[in-house]
């Protein structure tokens, strides 16, 4: 046994005043770095909403071309939401989902901040690939354009 007992006996159980001193700093610290960057969360929610909705609107078309059926695009100021039709020609009925998800809505994870400006119209792709002449704007973004002739989205 290595060590005086006693001195092994005289020492009480917790934390050092050194130890208490290093975890305050470094709360203190991690407070400094972390807040800053989530007074920022809301411009990468809006980013992100941008960015999914682009996604969405390609898979959309894409899928319409390789599926050859019609796939229809519905707006809320928070959502974008895919159908599929079944077969063609035919109504939009089956839900298309995402790539990499179960689910055929992107939905906005800041609804007060990442939101369309305006409520867009819905808007159908063609089996050719085609669309409509469309516009989307989502609040503090660049516009999405959906180029009617070939459905090219950017």
């Amino acid at each position: 046994m290595c060590g005086n007992s006693s001195e092994v006996a005289r020492r009480a159980p917790g934390f050092t005043t050194i130890e208490l001193v290093v975890v305050v700093v470094m709360l203190g610290i991690l407070a400094v770095v972390a807040i800053p960057q989530m007074t920022g969360l809301s411009d990468y929610r809006v980013l992100e909403f941008h960015d999914q909705v682009i996604t969405a609107l390609r898979h959309a078309q894409k899928s319409a071309t390789s599926h050859r059926r019609q796939v229809c695009v519905a707006f809320t100021l928070t959502t974008v939401t895919l159908t599929i039709a079944q077969s063609n020609p035919g109504a939009c009925v089956a839900p298309l989902a995402l790539p990499g998800s179960s689910s055929n809505v992107v939905q906005s994870s800041d609804t007060t901040n990442a939101v369309f400006a305006a409520l867009p119209a819905p808007f159908s792709f063609q089996p050719d690939g085609s669309g409509v002449n469309a516009s989307l704007v989502i609040a503090g973004q660049p516009p999405i354009s959906v180029v009617g002739a070939t459905g090219h989205v950017h």
